[in-house]
């Protein structure tokens, strides 16, 4: 398990790691990708007819909410 990079997307900044295990405690940023979590994303854009990258904050925090995108507990 390691963190592979930090990404922003709109104004939200998360972090993408390169398995399902996420490391707790103390993070820079409030939310996290895995892969999993990236392949959910994927159907849900090809299921949504989203043809290009998450492209509006109405979609981000869709996907957010929906916890596409994983939020770190504290």
């Amino acid at each position: 398990m390691a963190k592979i990079l930090t990404f922003k997307c709109e104004d939200v900044i998360f972090d993408v790691y390169d398995s399902e295990r996420v490391p707790m405690g103390e993070h820079k940023y409030l939310y996290f990708i895995t892969p999993k979590r990236f392949a959910k994303i994927e159907v849900w854009r090809i299921t949504n007819n989203i043809e290009s990258k998450i492209s509006t904050k109405e979609q981000l925090d869709y996907l957010i909410v929906n916890d596409y995108i994983g939020t770190y507990t504290k």
